[in-house]
């Protein structure tokens, strides 16, 4: 299994290369789907992206069904915006260099996961990760602290 990312771009990018993909949003209207194949580019590995809906923004990875691979639960954005990813030792470098909370970053380990970014409610943003029968997916910190998932 490999491991996969899930948190704000401008955490997992060097200083050049977020300028480029700022750069890149700025000139789309905000469209970061549009800008996923650079995203994908400057990162080395596909990826997908999309804004949170309101800025700074806080969840937990949780797995609904099946087996749990989550290796990290919490994450965070402070840019609006969501990234999804293979995890690299690139990235890592760059969360060290940063120094980036451990909050800030979930990490599952998985096979051959698809993720889903929907924004159908403009002020909520869902993250979906689907591997064979595992199925994950976003919670806010208030749903998990409910649920004792944190």
């Amino acid at each position: 299994m490999k491991k996969y990312i899930i948190t704000d771009p401008g955490y997992i990018m060097s200083g050049e290369n977020w300028e480029k993909y700022c750069q890149a949003l700025e000139d789309s209207n905000q469209n970061a789907p549009a800008c996923n194949a650079l995203l994908s580019e400057l990162l080395g590995v596909p990826a997908m992206a999309d804004r949170t809906g309101y800025g700074d923004w806080g969840n937990v990875l949780n797995c609904e069904e099946g087996e749990d691979h989550v290796l990290r639960e919490e994450f965070c954005a402070d840019a609006g915006m969501v990234c999804c990813c293979e995890f690299t030792p690139e990235m890592e470098a760059v969360i060290k260099e940063k120094k980036i909370g451990r909050w800030c970053y979930a990490i599952l380990e998985a096979e051959t996961p698809v993720f889903e970014i929907s924004r159908k409610d403009p002020c909520w943003t869902m993250v979906k990760v689907t591997d064979g029968d595992s199925v994950y997916s976003t919670l806010t910190r208030k749903e998990a602290a409910l649920l004792e998932l944190i």
